[in-house]
């Protein structure tokens, strides 16, 4: 570890400032068990608050002994808790996992922890997270608003700027700004107002913000720096909104307000000046108001008159104090000041104790703006003395004039403006001889007078010597002598008969020193007042065992009242002491008695107060003459609070090392020349270089050249700015370069020198990373180009986000930004919309789908058939983010596969055809031919038995017959394969009767039962002549093939509905051998055998379907038993119904 200098403060709070500055977040968790299931619960113990409230708003209050799931999000709580038992278990770990904000949204981060033990032993979890959420794009917003009010904003007088959450700026008009401000548009966005905010109005401004995301508007003065580093005085108004996104902003209209701060500054001295001056006043002051009610008296007006308080005067009326006779001429006056006159007057009273005073008034009228009289101001002085020192002088004229040479005042007699006399005092207090001033011409006099005092001086003079009324006895004037001294005397004058004509008694005497001493005394006494009973520190003015004096911060440390601790004497102040202290400030205090020094001043010690309570106080003790008497000051501060935050202080200071110590990044503090005075372990992970190797090393030799005049404007941002951040290379040891990721914040020391805390993260693998991913996307980019098929690619909701220019060409489109935000479903015929949101719904869930066939549609509507693959793409975390899909024109190649397989089913076609024509010839033929040889051979041999001869040729005649219908239905059929039939209307049950009465006359050797169930009598369908075929051949194989005696057939007819078409359903069940399962879909095939034989079922059935289809109709079998085949067979027509009656 390297020693840090004494100028960054305490071990304590040099790590505190490293945590608390760091961009990182970092917690210490606890961890508490749920004993019957063992599963540990983890809480918050301590957070770096400003960085948490940063990047997540939280403060102490929100997240200390609160559990870690208040802020995960379900999505990633399991996860994050096996993460955490691993870390646990392993002692350290990472993972990452999404977090709540407290706003409600939340972001990404990647978190390590790593267990270590308190100073008590006890198990704690170290974790620091770092935000990786992917930086958003961010969107042009208010595009239309923008231009609308672009003009507006940049020519306005005042300064608009738009601020995200986290005070950046988004927007500014920027003439205001360079004009007011200083800066550029450039220098502006996506940096901080806070640091340009004056440091006093950080609070009040954070204040009102809060306040403002509340109420929706907030109005504030501030100070702002500007560019040249000089504060101007700003009137902010802040509109606060909430944009589409849900993300708080606010708008602000600032205005500058520097020179009227100035004036209200100025007014407000101006106000403060006055109010002093007025509350020193030695003369009374007086306001009235225009109805003569008193507005205002100041404590000399109270005393002159003998009252306690001014508050006995407030709100009265002035003529409530006088006799009548003084009411009429002071409303006389009063006209006067109506007028605007101003004037000085004497006036004579009696006060409530009964005294007579003579009172010298100089009153001045007061006018608000408008010209209207509101009252008036009256300066006011005690003439008593004055007066009475005038009646005798009267009477002892004579003698005044004796004496009046020995006198140390100076004394004039001036009548029509000449000095008649002076005594030597006077003179000097001039400077000018007195044959000089003897000499002067009519007012030379005025030459002494102060310009500032010389109309009033001068006036009164006049007065004086016509004998004028309005004349002012006694006041205070500045002279000014022979040789430019300014000296201050106290003018008493009268108008006396001066050899027979009036003239201006004038008494000087000079006050400049007593003035001076005066000021010097109230400036003295106020400071020492104003100190003392403000400071927060507990004084004591301690003198022969006594407490003289003590302020009331005394009171406030100790818990004894002003009167309990005035009343102590001797060492009775040491029963406040803590015992543990008592001895000890008792020696001290033997020391000062014997006028020893301590050498251990201030000396800390423990208190008791009235109450109990226990308090450390810092003790100071000095000797001073009081009211000319050796006393002692003592001076007492109350330090528990300080006391309480060192102890909190020093354990803390551990905690706080721990947690730099252990931090994966590098923390370093370099010096003003950006060398190293401070490093944290991390260094010897991270690069290879020691701490020692470190301190003192110019990072500059570290950085890649290449980056080094990156690094240098990082410095110079950061210098400007307060804070940077950037990406650099730095060598390691081994000579290699690894990226890292820089966040600078500039500091200042106690000596204030500028410094630099930098927090280094090695971000090498998401360099590479980087770099894998550009290469990527280049080869993504060049095989979208290569490919001959058109690639789309869009989000989840199907808007295209990017596309391969084959997509245009096969659409149609002529530029990408014609397709790019458009929906896909554009591109897809209408009606295969359904069937491709089926289809994309599918690839969500199964990733890949394809190939498909739309019909697309290109840029002018035309359509075209296309084969389509789609494909999920998903995110790094799992999550589906958009589709890529391929397609090509195969409208072609379709037509192509048609045209093959037609040409290939009309060669199977003509190759069955003849290949049944073939069997046809070789087994039914065949057989029929074999059948006549043999009847005629059994013929001939049996010519004289005619019975059997006759009986033969029967034979030979069924044979015939049978060749006959064999060909007819040759010929049907093959008419229904050469094209489509002609159909009419047929009704059905008549249908049925002739051909049930046909099969059962054509059968003599059983009994053929045929019953029709159907509900209507006449039904009528679409078909013709060959209908009859059907139900003929249907019957015919019913009776072909049972081995009953007696043969039923059972036609039931119904109707069915099927893909909104009306059907009539005709169900023929008879009770003969049956069909096999496997065989039920064979015997409707031509040359299908069931008994080896062609001539069985097969060329009959193969006809009856060839019908039923050619009328849109349907035909199978199925069992007339249910699961047993052998008890007879169901054959079920359906053919489409025209009308039924």
């Amino acid at each position: 570890m390297t020693t840090l200098d004494e100028n960054i403060g305490t071990p304590e709070s040099f790590y505190q400032l490293i945590t608390e500055n760091c961009h990182d977040l970092i917690a210490v968790l606890r961890l508490k068990y749920i004993y019957f299931l063992r599963i540990p619960k983890f809480e918050f113990e301590y957070i770096n608050e400003t960085t948490h409230k940063r990047v997540l708003g939280y403060n102490n209050e929100d997240l200390i002994g609160k559990p870690l799931i208040k802020i995960i999000h379900s999505n990633s709580y399991r996860y994050a808790l096996n993460a955490f038992l691993n870390i646990l278990k392993n002692k350290e770990g990472s993972l990452t996992a999404q977090i709540y904000k407290k706003d409600g949204m939340y972001l990404w981060v990647e978190t390590r922890g790593r267990v270590f033990k308190d100073s008590h032993g006890i198990e704690k979890i170290l974790i620091i997270s770092r935000e990786i959420t992917e930086s958003k794009i961010k969107e042009q917003k208010l595009k239309e608003a923008e231009a609308k009010y672009r003009i507006i904003t940049e020519n306005a007088h005042d300064m608009i700027a738009i601020f995200n959450r986290n005070n950046e700026y988004e927007y500014i008009n920027e003439a205001p700004h360079q004009r007011i401000l200083g800066y550029l548009k450039e220098e502006l966005i996506g940096t901080s107002i806070v640091a340009l905010i004056h440091p006093n109005d950080l609070k009040t401004v954070e204040t009102s913000v809060k306040r403002g995301f509340l109420s929706g508007k907030e109005n504030m003065e501030l100070q702002i720096r500007h560019k040249d580093g000089h504060y101007i005085w700003v009137e902010a108004r802040a509109n606060f909104f909430t944009d589409e996104e849900g993300q708080r902003k606010s708008i602000v209209i600032t205005r500058e307000i520097s020179e009227r701060k100035q004036k209200d500054e100025a007014l407000k001295k101006s106000e403060e000046r006055y109010r002093q001056i007025i509350e020193n006043a030695h003369e009374g002051i007086w306001i009235i108001d225009e109805y003569t009610n008193t507005s205002y008296v100041n404590q000399q007006m109270v005393d002159i008159l003998g009252y306690e308080s001014p508050n006995e005067f407030i709100g009265r009326s002035l003529l409530s104090l006088l006799t009548e006779e003084q009411k009429r001429l002071v409303e006389y006056y009063i006209s006067r000041r109506k007028r605007g006159l101003k004037e000085t007057v004497e006036f004579g009273i009696i006060t409530p104790k009964g005294k007579r005073i003579f009172l010298n008034i100089k009153t001045s009228p007061i006018f608000d703006d408008q010209g209207d009289y509101k009252g008036a101001l009256s300066l006011i002085s005690d003439i008593s003395h004055q007066k009475q020192a005038e009646r005798q002088l009267k009477e002892s004229e004579e003698q005044f004039k004796l004496i009046a040479e020995q006198l140390l005042m100076g004394i004039l007699i001036i009548q029509d403006g000449v000095v008649k006399y002076v005594n030597e005092a006077g003179s000097k207090i001039g400077e000018y001889s007195i044959d000089e001033i003897r000499s002067w011409q009519p007012n030379g006099f005025s030459r002494l007078i102060h310009s500032d005092d010389k109309e009033f001086v001068m006036e009164q003079a006049k007065i004086k010597q016509q004998g004028l009324p309005g004349a002012v006895a006694h006041y205070i004037m500045r002279v000014l002598t022979k040789f430019g001294k300014l000296k201050w005397v106290s003018l008493f004058s009268k108008t006396i008969h001066f050899q027979g004509r009036l003239a201006d008694l004038v008494t000087l005497i000079d006050i400049t020193d007593q003035k001076k001493a005066e000021e010097d005394l109230r400036k003295s006494e106020e400071k020492f007042k104003m100190i003392a009973e403000q400071s927060i520190m507990g004084i004591i003015i301690q003198q022969e065992g006594k407490i003289k004096y003590m302020n009331e911060a005394i009171s406030t440390i100790s818990g004894y009242s002003p009167a309990e601790v005035i009343s102590w004497v001797a060492e009775k102040y040491l029963e406040v002491v803590h015992p543990e202290n008592v001895d000890f400030v008792r020696e001290e205090s033997e020391k000062r008695k014997r006028g020893e020094v301590s050498g251990l001043m201030p000396y800390n010690i423990k208190i008791v107060t009235k109450s109990g309570d226990i308090k450390w106080v810092s003790v100071y003790s000095k000797p001073i003459v009081y009211q000319e008497q050796s006393a002692n000051l003592i001076t007492i501060v109350d330090i528990t609070e300080q006391k309480s935050v060192e102890e909190k202080l020093r354990e803390s200071e551990e905690k706080y090392r721990f947690i730099t110590e252990n931090m994966d990044d590098i923390i370093a503090i370099l010096d003003g020349k950006l060398n190293v005075e401070y490093v944290n372990e991390a260094i010897q992970r991270f690069s290879g270089f020691s701490i020692e190797q470190s301190i003192s090393q110019s990072v500059l030799k570290f950085i890649h050249p290449e980056d080094l005049e990156r690094a240098l404007k990082l410095v110079d941002e950061g210098k400007q700015k307060g804070a940077a951040h950037g990406e650099i290379r730095v060598r390691r040891k081994d000579g290699s370069y690894i990226w890292i990721e820089v966040r600078g914040k500039v500091i200042f020391d106690n000596n204030n020198a500028q410094k630099f805390i930098i927090v280094n993260r090695d971000i090498d693998a998401r360099k590479r990373l980087e770099q894998y991913l550009k290469e990527s996307e280049e080869l993504y980019r060049s095989l979208i180009k290569a490919t001959p098929d058109a690639i789309t690619v869009t989000d989840l909701k199907g808007k295209i986000i990017d596309s391969s220019e084959k997509t245009l060409e096969l659409h149609g489109f002529g530029s990408m930004d014609e397709l790019i935000g458009r929906s896909a479903f554009d591109l897809i015929d209408l009606k295969d919309h359904k069937r491709a949101l089926e289809n994309l719904q599918k690839t969500l869930t199964q990733d890949v789908i394809g190939p498909v066939e739309y019909s697309l549609l290109r840029k002018d509507g035309s359509s075209f058939l296309g084969e389509l693959k789609a494909a999920l793409v998903r995110g790094a975390d799992g999550n589906p983010r958009s589709f890529i899909a391929t397609a090509r024109d195969v409208t072609e190649q379709r037509l192509a596969e048609k045209q093959l397989s037609e040409s290939e089913e009309k060669y199977r076609n003509a190759y069955n055809r003849a290949e049944f024509y073939k069997d046809l010839l070789s087994h039914d033929i065949s057989n029929i031919l074999q059948s006549i040889m043999f009847s005629a051979e059994s013929g001939l041999i049996s010519m004289d038995n005619k019975a059997k001869v006759r009986l033969k040729l029967l034979e030979i005649k069924d044979q015939i017959k049978r060749s006959a219908k064999l060909i007819s239905s040759v010929r049907k059929l093959s008419k229904l394969e050469k094209g489509e039939p002609i159909l009419q209307v047929v009704e059905v049950q008549e249908v049925l009767t002739n051909v049930s009465n046909f099969i059962q006359q054509g059968v003599t050797e059983r009994e053929i039962d045929i019953r029709v169930d159907s509900p209507i009598q006449k039904l009528y369908v679409h078909a013709n002549e060959l209908l009859r075929d059907v139900f003929e051949n249907i019957m015919h194989n019913a009776v072909k093939y049972n081995t009953n005696n007696k043969v039923q057939i059972n036609i039931r007819v119904g109707k069915v509905q099927k893909n909104e078409n009306n059907y009539l359903k005709l169900e023929f069940m008879d009770n003969g051998i049956g069909i096999k399962d496997d065989s039920k879909r064979d015997i409707f095939e031509r040359g299908f055998r069931q008994d080896g034989n062609v001539s069985g079922r097969g060329l009959g059935l193969s006809l009856t379907k060839k019908i039923i289809k050619s009328y849109n109709g349907d035909i199978w079998v199925e069992n007339r038993v249910p699961g047993d085949s052998s008890r007879g067979s169901n054959f079920i027509i359906l053919i489409p119904e025209v009308y039924s009656s």
